[in-house]
């Protein structure tokens, strides 16, 4: 009889250890840095110089702005102000016909008479007529073709140094303008009563 070796039973295989080795820490990721260069002195002074001139610039236009925004409220001060017979005589005295006859007024003044067929205006501008009383008052006629209408009644309240008086007739050549001293309100008659302090034929 042979011997024969009891058979051993077989022994499960034991799993290999897994070789573990320990992970590396993860880093976070940078970005990288640009380190710009300090600026030169020569471009310190280019920075400088472009700031004081958008200054100045600035500075200027705000000076023009005021300069304009002042011209305008000066000019319409001057418009608002204006008397409607300032206006009369700017516009004859603009007009492409304008004509003009100026004399002497009694007492050392002068007068002058501006006008302009195509706008069919005519203006009295007097400076220094002579003193006349409360109930008294200036009348400028017009002399045409040997008849005399009244054109225009002044107030002595209103007249000072320099008057402005807006004919209610147009002057044509080979009239003559008379101004009296009438009562106040106008001569009764319609027909001039008082000494002329001054005349202006246009002939």
């Amino acid at each position: 009889m042979d011997d024969q070796q009891p058979e051993q039973p077989e022994q499960p295989e034991q799993p290999e250890a897994a070789s573990r080795e320990p992970a590396e820490p993860t880093m976070p990721e940078l970005t990288p840095r640009v380190v710009e260069p300090a600026p030169t002195t020569t471009t310190q002074q280019a920075i400088e110089r472009r700031r004081w001139g958008r200054g100045l610039a600035i500075l200027v236009a705000s000076v023009v702005v005021l300069l304009i925004a002042g011209f305008g409220a000066a000019r319409l001060g001057d418009l608002l102000h204006r008397t409607p017979e300032a206006a009369a005589l700017s516009q004859v005295r603009a007009a492409p016909d304008l004509r003009s006859v100026t004399n002497e007024v009694s007492g050392g003044g002068t007068a002058t008479v501006y006008w302009s067929e195509s706008l069919g205006e005519a203006v009295i501008a007097a400076n220094r007529l002579p003193a006349i009383g409360a109930d008294e008052a200036f009348e400028a006629w017009i002399t045409r073709d040997g008849e005399t209408v009244s054109a225009a009644v002044f107030d002595a309240v209103t007249t000072g140094e320099h008057t402005i008086v807006v004919l209610s007739i147009p002057v044509t050549m080979g009239d003559t303008l008379t101004v009296t001293v009438e009562q106040a309100g106008g001569a009764a008659d319609e027909a001039p009563t008082g000494e002329p302090i001054v005349q202006l034929p246009t002939e």
